[in-house]
């Protein structure tokens, strides 16, 4: 009948084959067990050489897609190049109620198209307020008789 390893056997194997890999808090993952429980068991059988220096890197910083600066985990790109990228150029619209003209982002102004938008507005005052004029318009025509 084979032996079943404890945790503490475990981490030491482990640790022990593989030295500088692992810090305290991964092998707590690892093996489901507390930080407080790995960091007793690297104290007690003395493997804190072994271990990976506490602030050594883990895995490697996420880098741009576009530029390969660091970027926070999660994102493909740095805050400039999203920028570059989003705010490519500008469109110049009139609006469809007072008739000012306003500067809308192309990106945005592409998506509103595909969208089916026909009619733009420099503010949601205007939106609103020819919404309302249209509705008057429609109830008026529902209703004469």
């Amino acid at each position: 009948m084979g032996t079943m390893a404890t945790t503490r056997q475990a981490i030491g194997a482990l640790v022990r084959a593989h030295p500088g890999r692992y810090s305290k808090s991964e092998l707590a993952r690892m093996f489901g067990v507390s930080k407080e429980r790995v960091r007793q068991i690297v104290l007690k059988d003395g493997l804190e050489p072994y271990l990976r220096p506490r602030g050594s890197p883990g895995r490697p910083r996420p880098r741009c897609a576009r530029c390969g600066r660091p970027v926070s985990r999660g994102a493909r790109l740095c805050a400039d190049c999203y920028a570059e990228l989003r705010w490519r150029g500008t469109v110049t619209l009139r609006c469809h109620w007072c008739g000012r003209d306003f500067a809308l982002p192309l990106s945005r102004y592409e998506a509103k198209l595909r969208a089916g938008q026909r009619r733009f507005f420099c503010s949601q005052e205007c939106r609103l307020a020819w919404w309302a004029q249209t509705l008057k318009e429609a109830h008026r025509k529902a209703f004469r008789t």
